[in-house]
């Protein structure tokens, strides 16, 4: 975070391409990891844009 803020970092985009991470298992999601980030991001007056997870890259 420490690097991000000395770059000038003010927004990121997260959840792109994580569909594997939140559901590791058919029925079983997971979103422990997400919110771990958006606490982390939001602590350091960094903004989120929340993508739309997809399964996999285009």
């Amino acid at each position: 975070m420490v690097l991000m803020r000395q770059a000038g970092v003010t927004l990121v985009s997260v959840g792109i391409f994580s569909w594997a991470l939140l559901e590791p298992r058919e029925g079983e999601h997971d979103f422990g990891w997400l919110d771990d980030l958006l606490d982390l991001l939001h602590a350091n007056g960094i903004a989120v844009d929340l993508g739309t997870p997809s399964v996999s890259p285009p």
